[in-house]
């Protein structure tokens, strides 16, 4: 190995230090705001259980506020998964390949989304 390649190897080294240093920010942000999200285990239903004095508008608020939570806890839990299915790649040696069809993902689109893990044509194709 010449000095040129040891100088690339370094470099692609240093490169995924700091993509998994981002990844691994991304999972404890991640983490903790899917903790955040938790209802508290003595809160119950926001719906008060007598709802007789509740109007129907305001047990429609509470219930869309409720589905929205869900749906974005729903979407915090996916994007947790494919962040640590990236950490795993880094430590497989296969970060940068696209898991559906096994070719490189651009460069460009693994910077702009270092937990990408798939390429262009396959999450768009595939809705992933």
């Amino acid at each position: 190995m010449n000095t040129d390649d040891n100088l690339e190897s370094d470099t692609m080294t240093n490169k995924l230090k700091n993509i998994r240093t981002t990844l691994e920010q991304m999972k404890k942000h991640l983490t903790v705001n899917i903790d955040k999200s938790k209802p508290d285990s003595d809160s119950g239903s926001d719906i008060p259980e007598d709802n007789t004095s509740v109007k129907k508008d305001e047990v429609s608020n509470i219930t869309m506020d409720m589905e929205r939570r869900l749906a974005l806890k729903h979407q915090m839990n996916n994007s947790l998964v494919i962040v640590e299915r990236a950490l795993q790649k880094i430590d497989d040696g296969s970060y940068g390949i696209c898991d559906n069809c096994k070719k490189p993902i651009d460069p460009a689109r693994m910077e702009a989304l270092p937990h990408s893990i798939f390429c262009w044509i396959c999450s768009s194709t595939c809705g992933k």
